[in-house]
């Protein structure tokens, strides 16, 4: 099986994501992937004809099916990140609710019994 210079690259940056996701995520870091993204969208824009010949270079036919990879890159990058967003709300609001229902708390009344019911 022969694989084209654009396999290897796919697959390559597939696996570096996956190896940032797991390992390497830092608030730093993403504002530094969101920023790369944004100067390469511009610099696309301004040159459109730019992602047909980086295309043709990796052996991808299109440039619209390069900027097709690109994007379900993006995506899983920024799926990624709302997810970690998602996990660190979810924690802070678990943390506010169970201060909140410490500082609380029901006091049992005086000579009742029970679990903390008035």
């Amino acid at each position: 099986m022969k694989f084209h210079a654009s396999q290897v690259i796919i697959v390559a940056t597939v696996l570096i994501f996956l190896i940032y996701a797991l390992r390497l995520r830092t608030m730093l870091l993403d504002r530094i992937v969101f920023a790369a993204i944004v100067l390469v969208g511009i610099a696309l824009a301004i040159h459109p004809d730019l992602s047909t010949r980086l295309a043709n270079a990796i052996g991808i036919g299109r440039g619209a099916d390069l900027m097709l990879y690109v994007f379900i890159l993006f995506s899983l990058f920024q799926t990624v990140h709302l997810a970690a967003r998602l996990k660190t709300i979810d924690a802070r609001i678990t943390s506010m609710v169970r201060d909140s229902a410490l500082a609380n708390q029901l006091q049992p009344a005086e000579g009742r019994s029970g679990a903390g019911y008035p």
